[in-house]
């Protein structure tokens, strides 16, 4: 009966640690999903800050170009006023 005891106790202690590591399991993976949720949520806003650079820069060389068109038109028309005066 002594033997049965030890047998009844070593079971008991290893569905305990059992129960205790299966605990740690989801605690971990639950902890390391919240980090890798973070971490892409801050990369997403990182890619959202660059993108909206990125379109403020397009944007900006947009309106130079149209700005370098107007003048260059204008310059053609000049030149084609001057080309009509003479021809």
């Amino acid at each position: 009966m002594h033997a049965n005891g030890h047998i009844f106790v070593l079971l008991t202690i290893l569905i305990l640690l059992t129960i205790v590591v299966i605990a740690a399991m989801k605690y971990w993976s639950a902890s390391r999903a919240r980090r890798d949720e973070t971490a892409l949520r801050e990369e997403l806003q990182a890619l959202r800050e660059e993108m909206r650079t990125g379109q403020r820069h397009a944007a900006e060389a947009l309106a130079a170009i149209r700005q370098s068109l107007t003048s260059t038109e204008d310059k053609l028309g000049s030149i084609d006023r001057i080309l009509r005066d003479v021809g």
